[in-house]
């Protein structure tokens, strides 16, 4: 997941590795979302 956020340099873009937050239990991952802030998550296909 990638978090694009505005600062006063400009944009940043912050990578989340939500795998490691949610099935690691690594949550000195985790980023808070701040207002404004633009949440982008990639689709995943699954074949079967």
């Amino acid at each position: 997941m990638k978090i694009i956020r505005k600062t006063p340099q400009g944009n940043k873009t912050i990578l989340v590795n939500v795998d490691g937050i949610m099935r690691q239990g690594d949550l000195e991952r985790d980023v808070f979302i701040r207002k404004d802030d633009v949440i982008i998550v990639e689709e995943k296909t699954v074949n079967f």
